[in-house]
C-alpha cells in the first residue's frame, strides 16, 4: 500500500514537472513574440513531448536566431523544432555556417527556407566543400540549381546518398526508361531503390503499357499515354497493381518473385562468362 502511494506521488510529481516546464517555455516563446499561438505550441509539445524536457532559455535563444536572424517565419521555426530538435542543444556558430553552405547553392533564400523547413535534418549536412562537389554532380543530370532543389524537396536523400547509387537510377531513368528531366523531378523517385523503379518499368513494359518516346522528337510535342513517373514508382504494391496496371496485386506479387529469379540467373550467367574469359585470357598468355 506504502509502495503504491509512494510510486503515485512520484508520477503526480513528474506530472507536475512536465506541466511546469511546457508553461515556461509557452510563457518564455510568447515573451518573444506576441503572435505566438499557444494552441500551436501545445499541440506541438503533445505530438513531441521529449521537448518539454528542453530548458526555456534554449527555446528563447533559438527562436531569436532562427527567427531575428536567420529570417524564419514562426511556422518554421516550430517545424524545425519539431523534427530536429537537435537544432536546440547545437552551437548556433556551427548551425550558421552549415546554413550558409546551404544557401551557396544557390536555389534562392524562398527555397532555402522551404528546403530547411520541410527537411531540417539536412542542416548538419551542411558542409560547404561537400555540397558544392554535390550541386555539380546533380546539375550533371538535371542542369539547374532550381531541378536539384525541386529533387531535394521531394528526395532529401539526395543530398548524402552515395554517388554511385544515384547515377545509376538516373542512367536507368534516361537511358532505359527514356525519360526527361521535367519527369523525373516531378516525382519522388529517389526516395526508392533501383530493384523498385526497375520492377515497376519491366512489368509496366511486359504488359504493353509503357510507350517509349522518340529521342528525335522534342518531348513538348510528343503525346504518349504512360501514367506519370509519380504514378508509377510513388504508389503502393496494390494501387501500382490495381488503378495502374489493372491487374491483380496477386499477380505483381509473383511477377516480383519472377523477376528476382530472373536477376539472379541472369548474375550467376555473367559470372560464368567473366569467369571463362578469364580463362582464355590466361591460357593466351600462357602460351
Amino acid at each position: 500500500m506504502i509502495r503504491t502511494f509512494t510510486a503515485l506521488t512520484r508520477q503526480i510529481r513528474r506530472s507536475y514537472c512536465v506541466t511546469a516546464k511546457r508553461a515556461s517555455i509557452i510563457h518564455t516563446l510568447k515573451e518573444q513574440s506576441p503572435k505566438i499561438n499557444e494552441a500551436d505550441v501545445t499541440s506541438l509539445l503533445d505530438h513531441a513531448p521529449e521537448l518539454s524536457h528542453y530548458n526555456p532559455e534554449l527555446w528563447r535563444k533559438s527562436y531569436d536566431f532562427l527567427i531575428s536572424q536567420q529570417n524564419f517565419s514562426l511556422d518554421s521555426y516550430l517545424k524545425i523544432i519539431a523534427l530536429y530538435p537537435k537544432i536546440l542543444t547545437t552551437s548556433h556558430e556551427i548551425i550558421f555556417k552549415q546554413l550558409e553552405a546551404w544557401r551557396a547553392c544557390q536555389f534562392g533564400e524562398r527555397r532555402f527556407q522551404d528546403l530547411i523547413t520541410k527537411h531540417p535534418a539536412l542542416i548538419q549536412h551542411g558542409n560547404e566543400k561537400k555540397l558544392t562537389r554535390r550541386m555539380g554532380f546533380l546539375q550533371s543530370f538535371v542542369t539547374t540549381p532550381k531541378n536539384v532543389w525541386r529533387i531535394m524537396m521531394s528526395s532529401p536523400e539526395v543530398a548524402i546518398e552515395p554517388e554511385p547509387i544515384i547515377e545509376a537510377k538516373f542512367k536507368y531513368l534516361m537511358e532505359e526508361m527514356l525519360l526527361e528531366v521535367p519527369e523525373i523531378v516531378d516525382s519522388d523517385v529517389f526516395s526508392h531503390t533501383l530493384e523498385h523503379i526497375k520492377m515497376r518499368h519491366i512489368f509496366l513494359d511486359r504488359l504493353g503499357m509503357y510507350k517509349y518516346r522518340n529521342p528525335k522528337k522534342d518531348i513538348r510535342h510528343e503525346k504518349r499515354t504512360n501514367p506519370k513517373l509519380s504514378q508509377i514508382v510513388d504508389t503502393s504494391d496494390k494501387r501500382f497493381a490495381c488503378k495502374i496496371c489493372y491487374v491483380t496485386l496477386e499477380e505483381y506479387e509473383i511477377f516480383k518473385v519472377l523477376i528476382k529469379r530472373e536477376w539472379q540467373r541472369k548474375e550467376i550467367h555473367d559470372e560464368d562468362e567473366n569467369f571463362d574469359d578469364l580463362r582464355i585470357d590466361q591460357g593466351i598468355d600462357n602460351i
